[in-house]
């Protein structure tokens, strides 16, 4: 013990607790601060009539100034404080403690009989009070062990909070600034710059192929890329700049107080210059290409959310130029990359880095009630793309040469499906896709099917095309009507089923239909802007109704799209409808969320269905 400090403890260092024993690994100690010799003695003998009394050692000081220097140097577990001190008087006394040991557990002693000196002690960060003319063995030896467990609580959601705070400020395999974070920082450093009349920089940059990187090499791989590129790009930037990581593969930085925009042009060029050294991993050579897109404040904009959308541009249209290379806003660019480009640029970066996903909507046979199939369609990630009509998307694919691509991850996330499913336990199940003009007459569009049925050795029958009468091109057009004869022929020949669409609100004829049934025509499918219709429209009642009697004649299903109400699904079945599918049947699904559904499906018919059915979820 401190020579400082020991004459004032030692005189009282016989208050331990009567016999207190050292046997215990671990005593309790407690510091009794206290400038009333009697009290204190009173408050050692109430301790010593404890039931726990042998697990506490206790030491005595007179003035808060003789616990300060004693808590620098020896551990406590628990302070016992009075109020009124010779060198201290009132709540001070807490945070004075707290500032040297601040997860020490503090239990305040008063004589005042006003419980809000109490309740402000435990504001101030005290653990308990105690009256002090009310203090019993049991109630002291609780307010100890509680005061102790609720510091520890406390600490314990202080570290959570801190661990918590960290994680969203921070990404936590690059340990960048997060996407917040960044966003918080650029908004300080645009006022900050405004008040200073500073130029900021504004970087968005993508890693080029770095979907790719995680296909060829592992997504290990793809971690080390990610944590390699945040190295080099942390040790280019000065400290008073941010790097962070915005996105997937897509980093932004802020330059504060740069020359010009040249100068964010010099700092451009060393970014690509830092990709031009490939990446070593696991004795593999991995090259690597950036993109940058930059906007410069206040040039550009005075605002942060325009700032961050002209970067976002320009990345795009860096992109666009080729990529490896970086793009400043302008306004030019900004009258160029109208709304049908910037979907033309996001479309070809979603396909090119996979940034989509397969939905599958479950289709019903409506007699038996079973899960006949999934029509399966295609989903982006990127909100403004998924809002976009699909005609649209699909028109600038084929314009941007991107239906080759699109068509082949589409067969093959499909066909993968169906293996997936069978090797579950699940019967082969049908997949149906919806197919637009542009894909079907695309000439590799029979090559890709055979390819995709191929990889996954699966039989044709159990894929499902749909198409509408919009794919028959006009005679006299590039695309002649016996092009499609040869595209549906052949597609017949590999043993895929066909089915037209949209039945019903084009020039359907009877006579169309008896020449489309000559390929393997499998079903016409009703569209949902004339199911809505059934319960309010008579004639389109009666266009359902002699649909499904020409489509039954000859011997085709009939299928309704989009049913999402319980009267809509009964007046189908009146009807005489085959199968549905809709919300009022099943939500859309992605991948992992199939096998889940069918085993409800089958739960729910395991009481109707012979156990000789393996899988009775599913109909066939």
């Amino acid at each position: 013990m401190a020579a400082e400090y020991s004459k004032e403890v030692s005189s009282v260092m016989g208050l331990h607790v009567e016999g207190s024993s050292t046997k215990s690994a671990r005593p309790i100690l407690i510091l009794l601060i206290e400038d009333r010799l009697p009290d204190a003695k009173l408050f050692q003998k109430i301790l010593s009539q404890a039931g726990d009394a042998d697990r506490y050692w206790l030491i005595h000081v007179k003035r808060l100034s003789v616990a300060l220097r004693m808590l620098e140097r020896e551990r406590v577990d628990v302070v016992m404080l009075d109020l009124t001190l010779p060198d201290s008087h009132g709540l001070g006394a807490i945070e004075s403690i707290r500032s040297v040991t601040p997860g020490l557990p503090i239990v305040v002693l008063t004589g005042l009989e006003d419980d809000s000196v109490g309740v402000d002690a435990l504001k101030k960060g005290a653990q308990d009070y105690l009256l002090k003319d009310s203090i019993t063995a049991e109630s002291l030896s609780a307010s100890i062990k509680h005061a102790i467990e609720r510091q520890k609580l406390w600490s314990n959601l202080e570290d959570e909070l801190q661990k918590e705070r960290y994680v969203s400020d921070f990404d936590e395999l690059t340990k960048l600034a997060s996407r917040q974070l960044y966003e918080t920082r650029l908004e300080y450093a645009l006022e900050q710059a405004h008040r200073e009349s500073k130029v900021v920089g504004i970087f968005f940059m993508d890693v080029n192929g770095f979907r790719k990187v995680n296909e060829d090499f592992g997504s290990q791989a793809g971690d080390y890329v990610l944590k390699t590129v945040s190295d080099r790009l942390s040790k280019l930037v000065r400290k008073n700049d941010t790097v962070s990581r915005y996105g997937d593969d897509k980093f932004a930085l802020t330059l504060y107080d740069i020359r010009d925009a040249d100068s964010a042009a010099k700092v451009a060029k060393k970014i690509l210059q830092l990709f031009s050294e490939p990446v070593l991993w696991q004795d593999q050579i991995i090259s690597l290409t950036a993109s940058l897109g930059i906007s410069v404040y206040p040039a550009d904009d005075l605002r942060m959310n325009r700032l961050l959308g002209a970067a976002e541009a320009s990345l795009y249209q860096a992109k666009a130029q080729g990529k490896n290379t970086y793009a400043f806003f302008s306004r030019l660019l900004n009258l160029k990359i109208n709304e049908s480009n910037l979907l033309e640029i996001k479309l070809k970066e979603a396909i090119e880095t996979k940034n989509l996903k397969v939905s599958y909507s479950p289709l019903f046979n409506l007699s038996s009630r079973t899960v006949r199939g999934f029509a399966a369609k295609i989903e982006f990630l990127d909100l403004e793309l998924e809002n976009a009509s699909k005609s649209q998307l699909i028109s600038l694919a084929d314009q941007a040469a991107l239906i080759p691509e699109m068509n082949r991850w589409l067969l093959r996330s499909v066909c993968g499906q169906i293996v997936e499913l069978y090797k579950s336990g699940f019967p082969k199940t049908m997949m149906s896709l919806r197919l637009y003009p542009e894909q079907l007459h695309h000439p590799d569009f029979i090559e890709s099917v055979r390819s995709a049925l191929a990889e996954f050795s699966l039989e044709p029958s159990l894929l499902h095309f749909d198409f509408s009468e919009s794919v028959i091109p006009e005679r006299g057009s590039e695309r002649a009507p016996e092009r499609m004869d040869e595209i549906l022929e052949r597609l017949s020949e590999i043993g895929v089923r066909l089915n037209l669409c949209d039945y019903g609100v084009g020039h359907s004829s009877l006579t169309y239909l008896t020449h489309l049934r000559k390929f393997a025509l499998d079903a016409i499918k009703i569209p949902p802007t004339l199911i809505h219709k059934l319960n309010r429209s008579k004639e389109a009642r009666d266009l359902v109704e002699s649909a499904i009697a020409i489509a039954h004649q000859m011997r085709l299903k009939v299928m309704a799209e989009g049913v999402d109400q319980q009267d809509l699904l009964r007046k189908l079945e009146e009807l005489g409808c085959d199968e549905a599918h809709g919300s009022e049947l099943g939500e859309n699904l992605h991948s992992e969320s199939i096998p889940e559904f069918l085993q409800r499906e089958i739960a729910k018919l395991s009481d109707q269905i012979p156990e000789k059915y393996t899988h009775p979820g599913l109909s066939t």
